[in-house]
């Protein structure tokens, strides 16, 4: 996955913590079409929130399949561009790509 930075961060150490996550960071600075982070936030901590979908816990492959629903929605949705690049809301930290 590849990841900009922007924001307030202290670049250094952030970027850092995201290459031991296995991402790659590629530049800094919010895409200009990227939505502020409050907003891609509200409709996933709103108190109506519902599950998208559930995982069964017994499930045997239970963080494979997590993994390919995570990717599968996130796909859909326009999370992931095409270039692979995705936001992470980091606390404190502004928005990333």
């Amino acid at each position: 996955m590849a990841v900009v930075t922007g924001g307030m961060c202290e670049t250094g150490d952030l970027h850092e913590l995201l290459r031991r996550a296995g991402l790659e960071v590629v530049g800094d600075g919010r895409p200009t079409r990227a939505r502020p982070a409050a907003a891609a936030w509200r409709p996933v901590i709103a108190g109506s929130t519902e599950p998208t979908l559930a995982v069964p816990a017994d499930r045997a492959d239970l963080v494979a399949e997590v993994n390919r629903q995570w990717h599968r929605l996130a796909v859909e949705h326009d999370v992931i561009n095409a270039d692979g690049e995705f936001l992470i809301s980091v606390a404190d930290q502004g928005c990333t790509r």
